[in-house]
């Protein structure tokens, strides 16, 4: 049916069409269209601007609650859902689209409810989340389809076309306007550009949108102020001010697409086809395809606050290593796979299918009472939830999920005997070579079955006071100490409890735990990139003069150097008024740590078996990590580039394009595993495990590896490489 197919928005055949359609809609659909209709006339201050769509093989109808769907506030949200059937309609003159019915919201915004300056977004009216949804009697109702998706919604992404001042054209025609845009694949202006609106524009933060001043210290404020401060790298300017229309932008080196209004920018798409190298901001909110695309390959990555685009741009348009041609490259391919005309339509049709899949228990809903839906008495619905406890569900972090993934497979748990421990980052426990013994027993009285210190026990807090003292030159005391039951419960004890407001910084690439603790607080972070180097052991405490004068907080363990993970002895070095308020958290919720445990804690901490402990850590894992980057290098594992100079851990890049959960799989049957890369990830709840540059590497731990199984080490490597 072709319905309302003009580009002429205010074509009068489109109010004919639409009231036609409406008219014959509930007689030709099922219950499911009924269902979602309903919805939308029963709820017009949520739902005003949204449409019900149903598609049928070559079929498509839709239901406007306002008449008509080019009469909206905003144009360009009229546009939007213009754009969405005119775009299904052309796929099914090819294609037969699923039967289903869905929700399409054209709205610039997923979230609570928020008004400022006159300007109405309206809410992710699907997310279960959301506390300002009007009731709908308990039945389950689907996400809604919109023309971008954020982190934090359950909204589907669909795309969307010609909604940029009507400049450029609807679906049918968007292969031809994309072979203009690369134009100029030679850029004859070695500078970054940006044009566009800032008025109004918004920092997302991930939980709302937050207005402000022109001195702002994010979003495209900021990109305009980077801008002035660096004339050799950029030219950024208002839309207003000094036009460059999006087509003749590619005689630019580099484009910067930076987040407009509620977190996320549609011109992408189109920079993608031209000439000029993507510059992206990291972003909570994106359209259909952002959740694929890879840093240093589709595009160049940049932090959320900017911090790094300067230095970003140095290194894109001084020609280092070839980034820039790289990412063109990379652009080019991206672009024909799955911005075409033909990679769009094979989207749409799948994510219709797998919304059917999921959503097709709506056919046995039916309406009752005008403004309510409820189950059918003979087949009543649940929604689709995880009801088995009465906990909150809680996934285990990336180490874990594969430790689980390999009981799961094999029966029998890794680091057990017979298996090669090379996803968990465990030391070696027995003495290193030339170094001293361990400490495997103490003797103690009854006295030491009472309760443990708050704090921790004097003879640790000393201990622990004199290494940091002698080793750093710091002035520390026992009041600046805390212990805890192991040094993960010392970190996230403290995210835990920062104020409202306090971001952590985070590297790109880091240990899972570190980013799952930040999402299970739902604290602010930002992903910096991982670049810190140091020749020798280093502490955060060396740079701190006096730790009492600064909010500075030091978390270690005896788990690594000091051999001994199973203890669970951790601490925190920080401002003794900081301090006090972690004692205080432990009267409530931790009661202290093992008193055991602190007593041989405080016995591997003597200074003369530090020193020794020390000295010959690092000369075993140099020589084992010289020996296994030869070793895996050989096999193909692109390593050295990635891999530092301590610890017991190599970064490697696998071969021929074979991903880190698949490489997984193969070693699972040799009862062997690494720690995929994309665990590491600290994008991953941005841009997914899938999709990421992290995927095809993986992080070898080689520090609980005997001297004597380098070899079967490599032999198992060898086949599981083939």
């Amino acid at each position: 049916m072709a319905f309302c197919a003009s580009t002429d928005l205010s074509d009068p055949d489109c109010a004919s069409a639409i009231a036609a359609a409406k008219e014959n809609t509930r007689e030709r659909l099922s219950l499911t269209f009924d269902t979602l209709v309903s919805y939308l006339e029963s709820n017009p201050r949520h739902t005003s601007e949204c449409v019900v769509v149903s598609t049928a093989a070559s079929s498509v109808s839709v239901f406007s609650p306002n008449e008509h769907l080019y009469e909206l506030d905003k144009w360009w949200r009229s546009r939007r859902r213009l754009s969405v059937v005119d775009m299904l309609i052309s796929i099914s003159a090819s294609i037969d689209l699923p039967a289903t019915s869905f929700i399409f919201c054209p709205g610039d915004y997923l979230g609570p409810q928020y008004r400022a300056g006159g300007d109405f977004y309206p809410p992710s009216y699907m997310n279960p989340s959301d506390a300002d949804l009007p009731p709908h009697s308990g039945a389950p109702l689907p996400p809604i389809f919109a023309p971008f998706t954020c982190h934090n919604t359950n909204a589907i992404p669909l795309p969307v076309f010609s909604t940029r001042g009507g400049k450029e054209p609807l679906f049918g025609a968007h292969d031809e306007f994309a072979a203009k845009m690369s134009v100029g694949l030679n850029a004859s202006v070695n500078k970054a550009v940006f044009r566009g609106g800032v008025a109004g524009k918004t920092c997302w933060p991930g939980y709302g949108p937050v207005r402000l001043p022109a001195e702002s210290e994010c979003g495209r404020r900021k990109l305009l102020m980077i801008g002035a401060h660096h004339p050799h790298l950029a030219d950024f300017n208002f839309t207003s001010n000094n036009t460059i229309p999006l087509n003749q932008q590619g005689k630019y080196a580099a484009n910067v697409i930076i987040e407009g209004h509620s977190g996320w920018s549609d011109r992408l798409r189109y920079v993608m086809h031209s000439g000029s190298a993507v510059v992206k901001q990291e972003s909570y909110c994106g359209e259909w395809f952002e959740a694929v695309m890879r840093p240093w390959e589709h595009y160049a990555p940049v932090d959320h606050l900017l911090v790094n685009l300067p230095r970003t741009l140095e290194a894109l348009l001084g020609g280092k290593g070839g980034a820039r041609e790289r990412i063109l490259e990379g652009q080019k391919y991206f672009a024909a796979e799955m911005l075409s005309q033909e990679g769009v339509a094979a989207y749409v049709v799948e994510v219709l299918r797998l919304y059917e899949e999921a959503w097709g228990m709506l056919s046995n809903l039916s309406v009752s009472g005008g403004s309510k839906i409820a189950p059918t008495a003979a087949e009543p619905v649940t929604p689709p939830s995880d009801q088995a406890s009465c906990l909150i569900a809680y996934p285990p972090h990336g180490v874990y999920e594969t430790l689980f993934a390999f009981l799961s497979a094999t029966g029998v748990h890794l680091g057990g005997e017979g298996t090669r421990a090379w996803a968990q980052g465990s030391p070696m426990v027995t003495p290193f070579p030339g170094g001293p013994p361990q400490i495997t027993s103490i003797e103690f009285s009854e006295d030491i079955l009472k309760y443990p210190k708050p704090t921790g026990e004097m003879v640790l807090l000393e201990a622990i006071v004199k290494y940091y003292n002698t080793m750093y030159g710091s002035n520390l005391t026992t009041d600046n100490v805390m212990v805890f039951p192991g040094g993960r419960a010392a970190f996230y004890v403290t995210l835990a409890h920062l104020r409202d407001g306090v971001t952590t910084l985070l590297e790109e690439t880091e240990y899972p735990p570190y980013l799952d603790a930040l999402v299970n607080l739902n604290r602010p972070y930002e992903v910096v990139q991982s670049n810190f180097m140091s020749d020798a052991p280093e502490s955060a405490i060396a740079h701190v003069p006096d730790i009492d004068q600064t909010d500075v907080f030091v978390t270690n363990a005896v788990t690594k150097g000091l051999q001994a993970p199973g203890l669970r002895v951790g601490w925190v070095v920080a401002s003794k008024k900081n301090i006090q308020q972690l004692r205080n958290y432990s009267t409530v919720a931790m009661g202290g740590c093992s008193r055991p445990s602190q007593l041989i804690a405080a016995k591997m901490l003597d200074m003369e078996r530090v020193g020794k402990v020390r000295e010959a850590c690092a000369k075993h894992y140099s020589a084992q990590r010289e020996r296994y980057l030869e070793g895996l290098e050989k096999l193909g594992i692109e390593c050295r580039k990635f891999t530092g100079q301590g610890g017991f851990y190599v970064w490697g890049k696998l071969p021929n394009g074979l991903k880190c959960y698949d490489f997984n799989r193969r070693l699972f049957e040799h009862k062997a595993a690494i720690l995929p890369g994309a665990d590491c990830d600290m994008l991953r709840a941005t841009r997914g495990k899938v999709g990421t540059e992290h995927e095809n590497f993986i992080r070898f731990s080689f520090g609980a590896s005997p001297l004597d199984s380098f070899d079967d080490d490599m032999r198992v490597i060898a086949e599981c490489l083939r």
